[in-house]
């Protein structure tokens, strides 16, 4: 038996090493999970299916084959090295790749009637040019369907075009579990070329997920430019029974309905602890965060960017800083809003600084800019509520919770922390609007002009960034694993 770390460093200085085809131990640092250690693998996993009445992905074996599993068996897959997908790296997506399947690109691992049911860790490594060319096809992304699936502890950066329920990792996911993931992603929903005799509309599209359903959404940091018709997310299209926080996402969106810088659409769902940033244009129910909410809680949210509902042509536009159209069982709390929504003179439509149209949800300790927002008022206008609000950017800018300008003092902000114990708001210097930090890093907008002031880097795998060492280093790495595996087959 070899340590883990060992494992590891043989595996990676070792690139020109192929083993899959001559591999004896598919689990070699004895966790229960199979290692993925090409492109070939992962595409294998689709092939393996469990028995029973109800197949599904259980990650239970490889090429059909179980060895090396410990004795109750391996329960998922996880990545040993990056994996590109520009297999000849010329830096485009051509016929020369491995997957290219007729210009399509990756078929997605699963279905709705093979759903994958198992874990997959990525150990930090990343999945690189990932791309999709599949219009007017339902379910894609990586992985297309998961029950109580966990997905973990990688970098995707993708290019996609598809159809509807898509997302960059997982198209649909029920009880599954997504955390410690960053996507940079473009993805972009078209009809099918073909006449179709049902609905044929891109819809339900996000960076990361299409669909989620009494799941959970942790410590994401998302890139995206998302595009298509109706309930896009520069995160998920729409979110469920679901528990989502310490996001940060910066995004653009462009399409007709239900348009959020997180989701599209969001139902009976704690969202917290988010940083989104978002350029966002649409025809109606546009916001900075969620397009159309029921019955959820938001808590500690900064939103920033610049919203463009089409007021000129739909007479009952909904927008809003955070939230398009609410539900009164909506409740709103420690929310400061930079994003920048349209002049609506004549008041004909419903945009309001935090909420476009609502019942009178529950909310406190929320903020906006007048002068950003072109509104001093939290809904669309003053007869649904007297929340109404003087401040500036300027003002939100020297303020914090132990000073006040013109008024404001930002009480109740300094106790919230993040998952690591740091304090989760930032109030900078007098010049500086508040930056909310997550494991991930600090976000922030502070100058107020809709943009995010820094985006970290995906983050590199730190193994791969071991794989420069000589030539006589991998000879010899590759003489040591070379007697491991002899060890191995005399144990056999």
């Amino acid at each position: 038996m070899f340590s883990r770390s060992l494992y590891f460093l043989i595996v990676f200085q070792i690139p020109f090493l192929s083993f899959a085809d001559q591999r004896i131990d598919f689990d070699i640092d004895d966790d229960g999970l199979i290692e993925i250690n090409t492109l070939q693998d992962l595409h294998e996993i689709r092939n393996n299916v469990s028995d029973g009445d109800y197949p599904e992905i259980k990650g239970d074996r490889l090429y059909g084959s179980n060895d090396g599993c410990p004795i109750n068996g391996c329960n998922g897959y996880e990545l040993t090295a990056d994996l590109d997908f520009d297999t000849n790296g010329n830096g485009r997506f051509d016929e020369q790749d491995l997957f290219w399947n007729e210009g399509e690109g990756w078929q997605p691992i699963g279905s709705f009637s093979l759903k994958f049911n198992s874990e997959f860790n990525g150990n930090g490594f990343a999945l690189k040019n990932f791309v999709m060319r599949r219009p007017g096809h339902v379910f894609a992304g990586l992985f297309s369907y998961a029950e109580f699936g966990y997905f973990h502890d990688f970098t995707l950066t993708a290019d996609f075009i598809t159809g509807g329920e898509s997302g960059g990792v997982l198209a649909y996911g029920w009880n599954t579990r997504l955390e410690d993931i960053d996507v940079s992603i473009v993805i972009k929903g078209e009809d099918t070329p073909q006449p179709c005799s049902s609905k044929c509309v891109p819809q339900i599209i996000g960076g990361v997920v299409g669909s989620l359903d009494e799941s959970v959404l942790k410590k994401l940091m998302v890139k995206s430019e998302v595009n298509g018709l109706e309930r896009l997310g520069g995160v998920a299209g729409d979110l469920y029974n679901s528990e989502i926080s310490e996001i940060a996402v910066n995004t653009e969106i462009q399409g007709v309905d239900q348009l959020g810088g997180l989701s599209g659409t969001i139902s009976g769902s704690s969202v917290q602890s988010i940083a989104a940033f978002s350029n966002i244009r649409g025809g109606n129910i546009v916001a900075g965060l969620v397009g159309g909410s029921d019955d959820s809680t938001f808590t500690n949210i900064l939103v920033s960017g610049l919203l463009t509902p089409a007021i000129d042509l739909e007479r009952y536009a909904r927008s809003g800083g955070l939230i398009a159209s609410a539900s009164s069982s909506d409740e709103i709390t420690n929310v400061i809003s930079l994003v920048q929504l349209p002049e609506d003179a004549e008041d004909k439509h419903f945009i309001g600084a935090i909420v476009g149209d609502a019942g009178r949800l529950t909310s406190s300790n929320v903020f906006w800019a007048n002068d950003l927002a072109n509104r001093s008022t939290f809904f669309h206008d003053s007869r649904n509520s007297n929340l109404g609000q003087v401040w500036n950017l300027n003002d939100l800018q020297c303020a914090d919770e132990s000073n006040d300008c013109n008024g404001l003092q930002f009480d109740g902000f300094s106790s919230a922390t993040n998952s690591n114990g740091a304090s989760l708001w930032g109030f900078g210097t007098v010049d500086e609007a508040p930056s909310l930090t997550l494991p991930m890093g600090s976000f922030s907008d502070k100058d107020g002009n809709g943009v995010v002031d820094e985006w970290p880097g995906l983050n590199p795998s730190n193994q791969s960034q071991n794989n420069g060492g000589g030539m006589m280093s991998r000879l010899c790495l590759a003489l040591v694993f070379g007697l491991l595996l002899f060890r191995r087959r005399l144990a056999y």
